[in-house]
C-alpha cells in the first residue's frame, strides 16, 4: 500500500496540474513526426535507475516498470502487462 502525507498530496496536485498539458501533448504527438517533442515540454529528463527508460524530475511520482507480456496485439494496439520494479517520489522515500 502506498500512502502520502497531506503536504505531499498538495504538492502532487500542484505539480500534476502544471504537468497535465505537457503530459497530454507527449501522449498525443508522435515522436516520429516531432523528434523534439520532449524538449518542447521543458521537463528535466534523466535515466531511470532500474530500467532503460527516461524519468521526468518534475513529476511527483514515477513507477519504473518492466514489460512482461503483450496481449491481444492488433492493428489498433495491444495491452501490456508489466511488473513495477521501483517507485520514485518527490520526497525520496
Amino acid at each position: 500500500m502506498v500512502t502520502m502525507s497531506s503536504a505531499l498530496a498538495q504538492q502532487s496536485k500542484d505539480v500534476t496540474n502544471s504537468t497535465s498539458i505537457s503530459s497530454d501533448y507527449v501522449g498525443i504527438v508522435s515522436g516520429r513526426n516531432t523528434p523534439d517533442k520532449m524538449e518542447k515540454t521543458g521537463w528535466t529528463i534523466e535515466k531511470a535507475p532500474n530500467v532503460n527508460a527516461p524519468i521526468f524530475k518534475e513529476f511527483p511520482m514515477t513507477l519504473e516498470c518492466r514489460m512482461k507480456q503483450k496481449i491481444d496485439e492488433s492493428e489498433t494496439g495491444y495491452y501490456l502487462v508489466a511488473e513495477i520494479v521501483n517507485i520514485l517520489n518527490a520526497q525520496g522515500t
